[in-house]
């Protein structure tokens, strides 16, 4: 394990850096269901190289204690809960955020009690780093760059959906109906950030969205432009008019706790 802070903590965090195949095999001595998103490719390696590559990584875990030797190996408790909530949450956020229309990799953070995991990608794996989960919504808007900006001038503004598509167009659109300039080139620029909620009740699960530009202030915009809509089925519909919503830093903030504090 390695150490580390947040932005703006004073309290120095522990986390733990494990390729997917890592993830797979500690996942898989525990009996516990791996996440898509954790899931290793290894099962269309050659078989030579999917052995050496399983081999590796069991060798790995044993090395940095992750995995104790034993027949069978046994897990540290404290892996065993990592491994435990990442894999069965309660709550599943994840922070997208995209720069020039490229979104990167989603942070994902999953919840259960009072027990929360940041699952941060990184180079063929990821970096899980446990916390209280009191401190989710502080750590979420550290890694999304949410600032106390004021309330930019003006009401909802609606625009159609295509002019949102359409960096040729959009910025021009966007001023005509009283966008400022810098939100309008985020818009235009593919800037945004986004969060989807997955919570999981008694009844099946429920979810929230919730995406936004950000220029002097922030605009909420529909999650239809984000990585939020890739799973919906239907296509959405171009000549469709959509709300773009001004908000200041402290009310994204709030929307962002009340996305995954709704009444479930």
């Amino acid at each position: 394990m390695s150490a580390g802070a947040a932005a703006g903590e004073s309290v120095v965090e522990q986390s733990l850096a494990l390729s997917h195949v890592d993830f797979m095999q500690v996942a898989g001595l525990l009996g516990e269901p791996v996440p898509r998103h954790l899931r290793a490719s290894v099962a269309v390696y050659p078989r030579r190289r999917r052995e050496e590559a399983l081999a590796a990584s069991r060798q790995s875990l044993l090395d940095r204690a992750v995995v104790l030797p034993g027949d069978p190996p046994r897990v540290p408790l404290s892996v065993v809960r990592l491994t435990q909530v990442v894999c069965r949450p309660a709550l599943t956020v994840e922070l997208h955020r995209a720069a020039g229309g490229r979104w990167a990799p989603p942070i994902r953070y999953a919840a259960a009690g009072d027990a929360a995991v940041e699952v941060l990608p990184e180079s063929d794996g990821v970096r899980l780093t446990p916390f209280h989960s009191d401190g989710l919504l502080p750590r979420l808007v550290w890694r999304a760059g949410v600032e106390k900006l004021p309330k930019p001038a003006g009401g909802p503004v609606n625009v159609p959906l295509s002019v949102l598509r359409s960096a040729a167009t959009a910025r021009e659109a966007l001023a005509a109906v009283g966008v400022p300039e810098d939100a309008g080139a985020a818009l235009a620029g593919g800037d945004l950030g986004a969060v989807s909620v997955l919570v999981r009740t008694g009844a099946g699960r429920t979810g929230a969205e919730l995406a936004w530009a950000a220029g002097s202030g922030y605009w909420l915009v529909p999650a239809l432009l984000t990585p939020l809509a890739d799973d919906r089925g239907a296509e959405p519909d171009d000549d469709a008019t959509v709300q773009l919503a001004p908000l200041d830093g402290v009310e994204l903030i709030d929307a962002l706790y009340h996305s995954f504090t709704f009444d479930r």
